[in-house]
């Protein structure tokens, strides 16, 4: 910790924010908990339909990675902010669940690889319960999604 005095007023200055505390910073913003979702995703977008791999799911939302697929190219165009989706999924416990949703963010890149943010909306008690308990189940060991 560093003090820096002005004419008698002790003022704190902080140290540099590293990377982690960023990650954390981030992670208390969120509403609901994270945890990494390595699994395809169905994801249908304006009339197309592509397979994306999970990278991170919490009860408000999952993150999806598109990957190489021969639909790819007709999907990335229709990835646009606000955009209504359907995806689909199967969590570890077999629960398969079928969510609407719409495109909170996404990357700048168009190509496989294009990084999507989902929100949930409209989900049932049931299907929020399920995700709940997929997330509250994370290991001591699992790293913390960024």
């Amino acid at each position: 910790m560093e003090y820096s005095t002005n004419k008698s007023t002790l003022v704190f200055v902080p140290p540099p924010v590293s990377s982690q505390n960023e990650l954390n910073a981030e992670a208390s913003r969120r509403r609901t908990p994270r945890r990494p979702y390595r699994r395809s995703v169905g994801v249908l977008v304006g009339g197309s339909y592509a397979v994306f791999e999970g990278r991170s799911i919490s009860e408000g939302g999952i993150g999806v990675t598109l990957v190489d697929h021969p639909h790819s190219q007709q999907i990335i165009s229709q990835i646009k902010a606000s955009a209504p989706v359907v995806v689909t999924f199967i969590l570890p416990s077999g629960a398969a669940l079928i969510l609407r949703g719409e495109i909170i963010h996404h990357g700048n890149e168009k190509a496989v690889g294009h990084s999507v943010g989902i929100k949930f909306e409209g989900v049932l008690l049931h299907q929020r319960r399920e995700i709940r308990y997929y997330v509250s189940a994370k290991q001591a060991g699992e790293a913390d999604v960024g």
